[in-house]
């Protein structure tokens, strides 16, 4: 199982990369942008996965026949409702963060109005 998520996570660096080239020419601001940009798309499918893992559990719920089989579904729908909390409090993670370097999406850039600069 360990290595299935290695080679995943792998998988996932490489298609980041060209992301982070592009972002190269922005510096910083460039590279937050970009990985705001991802996790904005990623924790809406990771949500949506999350409640269809949800449903699906409810389902085997209500056809299941035996005592095996109502445990294996509330399994389901405990991991659902798991994956759904936790990908919700991400979301307002980085919503915050965002908001709090002023990179948040739909943003121009890092905010810089209330940072002093000693020259």
């Amino acid at each position: 199982m360990l290595n299935r998520f290695k080679k995943v996570g792998i998988g996932l660096s490489f298609l980041a990369l060209p992301l982070m080239a592009s972002a190269a020419e922005d510096g910083l601001v460039g590279i937050l942008k970009n990985i705001m940009g991802v996790l904005t798309m990623l924790i809406p499918l990771i949500i949506t996965l999350g409640l269809v893992l949800f449903l699906w559990g409810i389902i085997k719920y209500v056809t299941a026949k035996g005592s095996e089989d109502h445990a294996g579904a509330i399994k389901t729908i405990v991991t659902g409702i798991i994956v759904l909390f936790v990908m919700v409090s991400v979301w307002a993670l980085v919503g915050i963060f965002g908001e709090t370097i002023g990179v948040a999406p739909g943003s121009d850039g890092i905010d810089t109005e209330g940072l002093r600069v000693n020259n």
